[in-house]
């Protein structure tokens, strides 16, 4: 409990005075947002994938890990990508891909083990490169999108270099679903993009 309206005391050695509460508890915030992306990254080791290594923790609302993740190519399909013969960028046509995503790896996981506490838990994202760059993510693939939002998952945390990307389920859903009319809309050229899912009611509260 802390007193001196909502400042907690210097314990560090840096003398008297009183540090904002708010600030001790972002500094926390941050401190384990970057230990569950390098587990994240800890998971991503284990794909197989020619394109990108994803890695996914979800996190339950008492801060226990019940779920994790990585992409990895089914049916012997990692010696031959489509994705990479035809350079299909990330997060778009995910029908032309054998793999199973690091998303959904995780939420089976979950759903096997704990489900219970599936609602409301935070899933992170994080994307590798061969050469072992960690890509913006804005957003996962739509199908993802629509699992995570199923599954009751209440926020999605994505890995950003200057800050972290957070969406609640409805906020990523919107966008992955956005994301893939356009490159729909792109591909066939004679449909005219109308972005429908800009207009898709976003429950930020949920």
């Amino acid at each position: 409990m802390t007193t001196n309206g909502g400042f907690l005391p210097r314990t560090n050695g840096w003398g008297g005075g009183f540090l904002p509460r708010s600030w001790i508890l972002e500094k926390l915030h941050m401190t384990t947002e970057k230990v569950i992306f390098n587990l994240c990254e800890k998971e991503s080791k284990k794909s197989k994938c020619h394109k990108i290594h994803f890695g996914a923790i979800i996190i339950s609302e008492d801060g226990k890990i019940i779920g994790k993740g990585y992409n990895i190519p089914l049916g012997g399909c990692e010696h031959h990508c489509l994705r990479e013969v035809y350079k299909i960028k990330s997060s778009t046509h995910v029908e032309v891909c054998s793999a199973l995503h690091a998303e959904q790896m995780a939420l089976l996981n979950a759903l096997l083990t704990h489900s219970n506490l599936l609602p409301y838990s935070t899933m992170y994202l994080l994307g590798v490169t061969p050469d072992g760059k960690r890509p913006q993510l804005n957003n996962t693939c739509s199908i993802c999108s629509r699992m995570i939002a199923y599954c009751g998952i209440g926020k999605v945390i994505l890995w950003n270099e200057q800050k972290p990307v957070i969406l609640t389920r409805y906020e990523n859903l919107a966008l992955s679903l956005k994301e893939a009319e356009k490159n729909y809309a792109e591909l066939t050229k004679d449909i005219k993009y109308i972005g429908k899912w800009e207009r898709l009611k976003v429950e930020k509260n949920e």
